[in-house]
Parts: C-alpha cells; structure tokens; sequence
C-alpha cells in the first residue's frame, strides 16, 4: 500500500503540474473557450484543470475510478472542475455538467463512479470568495479540481472538438476540451 500511495502522490504531482499551462483569465462563455481558461456561468467561474483518459487498471486510476468497466466501444474520460465565487454572497455551483461531441450528442457524468475524496460535488453554496472543492480537501490538493468521470464512445472522442457545458438555469458556459 505504501508504493500505491507514492505513486498516487507523484502522479497527482504531474497531473497538477499538467493542469496549471492555462491562464487563470476569465473568457466570454462560447466554445472557443480552451480548456485551462475560465468561464462564468451565473455567478461562479469554473475551470477545467484537465480532461484525460482514464485508465482505472493503473495508478492513478485505480484510486480515482469505483466503477464497473465500461461497454465496449467506450472510454473513460476524466474531467478535473473547480468553482469559483468572488462574490459577496454564498452561490450554488452547477452541477448540471455534461460534455458534447462535435455531432452534438451529449454525455452525463457519472459521480456515482468516483471516489469520494476525489468527486466533484459541491454540497450547498460555495462560500464568497473560495472555490469548491475547497483548499485542502484531497481533490483539490491532487488534481486542482473535483473530478467527473464520463463514459464516451471512442468514435466520439476521436472527434473533435469536445466540449463542456456547464449550465445554470439558462445561462450556459462552455469550454473546448483537450485530449
């Protein structure tokens, strides 16, 4: 267990180190939007720290993912999501967040298939001035995010361009993805 968890921390490392190439600048919510850049939905900004495959047979995988193996012909597909208020005032995130493939068909996540310590899930409103996953809950410590598992076709991940939506009521942020 203990080179398990050496290898979880120096892969999380990498995957922070990955994730912090973007600008931290705020862009207008339109797909031209990349991934590492920012939108903001409502009240809250929210930033993709990464998007990868995910491979639950290796480290670090095998920690994040607690799901069933999925259906041939798909992938899975991890995106690590942080929300941001700046506000005064206590805010919900979204939690409605789904990725599109460049034909328009869209994918739920499926929190259900990540570890706890790991998913992305904001509980009630996210506190002014801070960021859900909160600093120094293990999400944010390892991945710079929360993080969402989906399920993709690989005929659909092969086209690009990916994209996340984000939505809010009617208000909606999205973000090109990259793999």
């Amino acid at each position: 267990m203990i080179g398990r968890g050496a290898g979880l921390a120096a892969v999380c490392a990498a995957v922070v180190v990955a994730g912090c190439g973007g600008s931290d600048e705020p862009v207008d919510n339109a797909v031209e939007a990349k991934e590492g850049t920012q939108v903001t939905v409502g009240d809250v900004r929210y930033r993709v720290a990464l998007f990868r495959q995910l491979n639950p047979r290796i480290e670090p995988g095998d920690a994040l993912y607690t799901g069933e193996p999925p259906e041939a012909g798909r992938g899975l597909y991890v995106l690590f999501l942080r929300a941001c208020n700046d506000g005064d005032q206590p805010v919900e995130a979204s939690r409605e967040v789904v990725v599109e493939d460049a034909f328009g068909q869209v994918f739920e996540p499926r929190p259900e298939d990540v570890a706890e310590p790991f998913r992305y899930a904001p509980s009630g409103a996210v506190a002014p001035h801070t960021c859900a996953p909160v600093l120094g809950s293990v999400s944010r410590l390892g991945f710079e995010g929360g993080a969402l598992v989906f399920r993709i076709p690989f005929d659909s991940a092969r086209e690009r361009p990916l994209v996340l939506e984000v939505r809010d009521g009617g208000d909606r942020g999205r973000l090109q993805l990259d793999l």
